[in-house]
């Protein structure tokens, strides 16, 4: 005699739906009925913790970590026609590849949907119309194109997280005054324009924060020639860095420290390793602190003037070297 057929509740399939495999482990309860999950074995893996909520419908099987492409599937699955948008935009890049610029993740993945949606747990709906052109798919993901995520970004982050993503553009070069002023005049009508015009100085003075901006006026105030703001230097194994301020001339480097190269070890133990690269490439390498530099400009410039006229060469000896 057959025996009969055990209930499909008391017998669930195994792992998870096959659609998981593709979708970095995600999937949601719609594809897990489809796969052959009764509704009391969706729910009783869910309430056991068997699979854990990632973000908005997405489920995936008990882990320790979500990792952020995982909750940026999830918010496709939640809307299937929705795109990662700025600053989740700018992170899945960065996963594609370490040198796209870094953003702060707010745990939120942020989606750009055409029509009002309702909240989701982990998701963030932006009612924007990001245009079929600039949608591009990264590891299966509708995703916005680099460059709009970045503008996107700048205007909407809060502003010190702004100033961070303009200083690293500033910084490598990735995104010029012009480009900027482009990007600028398209959002001069939506929110976050404002954003973007307290953000434009650091652009147009190639500055990576207002100290430097600051430092900058104090430079041209005390009529000091022949520096360049934010330049690369490249060090005898070839690799280059980003120095603050560099008088190419003179071989001179100016950097100017905050808070940070005091107060953490490991910042100022950096600092002193780039210094010394610095020093056996033939550059000179004069800091100032941001504090000092309020608090006496006027040493300030005189310190400048005495490296400058240290390191420059006299017009007797150019004649003789010819």
């Amino acid at each position: 005699m057959e025996s009969a057929p055990m209930s499909r509740d008391l017998a669930p399939p195994k792992g998870t739906p096959p659609q998981a495999l593709r979708q970095h482990g995600v999937f949601t309860r719609q594809q897990a009925l489809v796969a052959g999950w009764t509704r009391n074995q969706v729910a009783y893996r869910v309430r056991t913790g068997e699979w854990v909520i990632v973000a908005g419908h997405g489920l995936c099987a008990e882990t320790q970590s979500i990792e952020f492409i995982q909750r940026a599937w999830a918010g496709q699955l939640t809307w299937p026609d929705a795109c990662l948008w700025g600053p989740s935009a700018m992170a899945a890049w960065r996963e594609l590849d370490p040198r796209e610029p870094p953003v702060a993740h707010t745990g939120e993945v942020h989606l750009a949907v055409p029509w009002h949606r309702r909240p989701q747990p982990g998701l963030r709906a932006h009612q924007v119309d990001v245009p079929e052109w600039d949608i591009m798919w990264m590891r299966g993901l509708r995703t916005q194109a680099p460059g709009s995520a970045q503008i996107d970004s700048l205007a909407t982050m809060p502003l010190p997280h702004s100033r961070s993503l303009a200083a690293f553009l500033v910084t490598r070069e990735q995104m010029p005054l012009d480009a900027f002023d482009q990007a600028l005049q398209e959002y001069r009508l939506r929110p976050g324009a404002k954003q973007l015009r307290r953000l434009r100085p650091l652009f147009a003075g190639r500055a990576a924060s207002e100290a430097e901006l600051a430092f900058h006026e104090l430079l041209r105030q005390a009529g000091i020639t022949g520096w360049k703001p934010n330049e690369r230097v490249v060090l005898n194994d070839r690799r280059w860095v980003c120095v603050d301020i560099l008088f190419p001339d003179l071989k001179l480097v100016i950097e100017i420290d905050g808070p940070t190269h005091y107060s953490d070890v490991e910042a100022r133990d950096r600092d002193n390793a780039r210094d010394a690269d610095l020093f056996a490439a033939g550059y000179h390498v004069l800091r100032l602190s941001t504090t000092a530099i309020q608090r006496d400009p006027a040493e300030t410039v005189e310190r400048i003037r005495a490296a400058v006229a240290r390191l420059a060469v006299p017009a007797s000896a150019k004649r003789s070297v010819r």
